[in-house]
């Protein structure tokens, strides 16, 4: 029987509003300070989503590559104590910038998962999905209210693990009297690529 394995990431939520850089004000002064154990004896325990800085790009950075690494590996590999690591990584946390994510494996229990889309019309789309999602709460992972194609205006994320099960459920969502049309592909596989992407859009936000 094959081994189940769970999926851990981290993610970071990136918001427009954290413009703001920390670095001029408070890293630059730690160092040129020859004690590196004061390295950050200022930083705020408050974490302020606008303090985006050299160091926390760094830690950000590490758990990106490698969510299961250890505060004192990132001190090691960064040259900071592991003090600062630590407090760090936990205003992160707790600040949501980066947040834990398990991923289950579905296809470990032989499901497959579709995206369905839909049209959905007068004006009730928020409304149909919400009820979709109610209805089938047992077989919809997601879903989105979308915009840009004139006639797809929402998608649901299903799992199933027969084209007859598939079938039901789309047959079942034709017969909803403002839905009028539905179509659907497949996931076959899923890769992230999000880590060097948003860590040049954080040292580009540390830059304003």
């Amino acid at each position: 029987m094959p081994k189940r394995i769970r999926k851990k990431n981290y993610l970071v939520e990136n918001n427009s509003s954290r413009r703001k850089s920390y670095e001029n004000s408070t890293i630059s002064n730690k160092e040129n300070n020859s004690s590196q154990s004061n390295i950050d004896d200022n930083y705020p325990t408050n974490f302020s989503p606008n303090i985006i800085d050299k160091i926390n790009l760094r830690i950000i950075d590490e758990l990106l590559t490698n969510a299961d690494v250890g505060s004192s590996d990132i001190a090691r590999k960064i040259k900071i104590p592991l003090s600062t690591v630590q407090r760090r990584r936990r205003n992160l946390e707790r600040m949501s910038v980066i947040k834990k994510n398990y991923e289950l494996d579905l296809g470990i229990f032989g499901v497959r998962i579709a995206e369905i889309s839909l049209e959905i019309k007068n004006g009730e789309t928020q409304r149909v999905v919400s009820q979709l999602k109610s209805q089938k709460e047992n077989q919809i992972v997601n879903t989105f209210l979308r915009v840009g194609d004139p006639q797809i205006n929402a998608s649901v994320v299903v799992v199933y693990k027969t084209s007859e099960q598939l079938f039901t459920i789309i047959e079942s969502m034709k017969k909803n009297p403002n839905i009028s049309r539905v179509s659907w592909s497949e996931y076959i596989s899923k890769e992230r690529n999000t880590q060097q992407i948003i860590t040049t859009l954080l040292e580009e936000t540390s830059k304003d």
